[in-house]
């Protein structure tokens, strides 16, 4: 049974193609023997013919099979005696009113042939029809499901980075109560971005890089001298579009394993350009394989996570992203190259 409308449009092409059916067989006749200088085209019987057809065809199309009648042997008998059952009034009507010195036996042969090859090309009409809603349901189902995870992936929000951060503005409003307000308003600005920005379906590049300076910014005054961060936007384009919040998780992963590391004055770059209509983000962090075995145990369940990322990028991007992660020489980096 079909359990969703056409889409408004299909619903339109679909009663199209009906209407060029029946005008099509109501002057098959016609166009047959429109050369054969003995024919002479009856239109109250060919009228006749298309009501009793277009009775037997709807009946089958818009009851007998949505309803699952053919399921049952009293269904299945009812369409079986209703063919041959409206073959004979038709003939037995057209007869009389033509007058024709016809054989009735030759008629309803013909025209039970006729009604039963039309209630099974319909048959096959509705089956093609059910099976394609069955998949648009099924392909709408996947697309809420995927729309679904990628909110859950969106929504993530790491509450070590946040609990860190308040800590920090707590520490600044005692100690130097006039560096609190500025990292008040970037923490604002980015809990809006993602509340509000994060929830569409793209934002601009500008946008994007804002929240990871925003982002820099507060580990930048939470770590103070034990790294430097190099943040270089060359982006010819700043207004193309771009997924929200796909960005930031690399940037968390740098600032994630190199405040782990001992020392000052550890190196973090970050760089995003553009070339036509390709889009580049690179960064890059110290490594330090200690550090990356301590991380498991304490930023377990914490931010959006590359995994995560991978999972948006193939999503959203697929065969239109290049996503190159190394270490090497004690340097861990991202490229990450984008078809936008």
């Amino acid at each position: 049974m079909i359990r969703s409308p056409l889409p408004t449009s299909l619903w339109r092409w679909e009663t199209l193609a009906h209407l060029l059916f029946w005008l099509v067989y109501f002057f098959y006749p016609f166009i047959t023997y429109s050369g054969d200088a003995y024919f002479k085209f009856d239109w109250a019987k060919s009228l006749f013919l298309q009501a009793v057809a277009l009775l037997l065809v709807y009946f089958v199309y818009a009851l007998w099979l949505p309803k699952g009648w053919f399921r049952t042997v009293g269904g299945f008998a009812l369409l079986i005696g209703l063919i041959p059952a409206l073959a004979w009034l038709y003939c037995e009507v057209s007869i009389y009113f033509s007058g024709c010195n016809c054989s009735v036996k030759n008629c309803f042969l013909s025209y039970s042939g006729n009604f039963t090859t039309l209630s099974l090309f319909f048959t096959g009409v509705y089956s093609v029809k059910r099976n394609y809603l069955h998949q648009l349901q099924i392909d709408n189902i996947r697309q809420e499901k995927l729309r679904a995870e990628l909110e859950g992936l969106k929504a993530q929000v790491n509450p070590h980075f946040l609990f860190n951060t308040l800590h920090t503005i707590y520490a600044y409003s005692l100690t130097h109560p006039e560096k609190a307000p500025p990292l008040i308003l970037q923490l604002a600005d980015m809990l809006k971005y993602m509340l509000y920005e994060g929830q569409k379906e793209f934002t601009t590049l500008a946008q994007e890089w804002q929240h990871i300076e925003n982002y820099v910014g507060l580990q930048q005054s939470r770590l103070g001298d034990a790294l430097e961060v190099a943040l270089q936007n060359q982006l010819a384009s700043p207004q193309r579009q771009l997924a929200p919040l796909l960005l930031v998780s690399f940037v968390e992963n740098a600032f994630k394993y190199t405040s782990l590391l001992g020392g000052k004055g550890h190196q973090i770059t970050i760089r995003c350009w553009d070339e036509g209509n390709t889009f580049h983000f690179y960064c890059a962090n110290p490594y330090r394989p200690q550090a990356y075995a301590d991380v498991d145990k304490q930023w377990l369940h914490s931010g959006i996570g590359l995994a995560n990322t991978r999972q948006r990028l193939a999503y959203l991007y697929p065969n239109r992203h290049q996503l190159e992660i190394q270490t090497q020489d004690q340097q861990f980096t991202i490229h990450l190259t984008l078809a936008l």
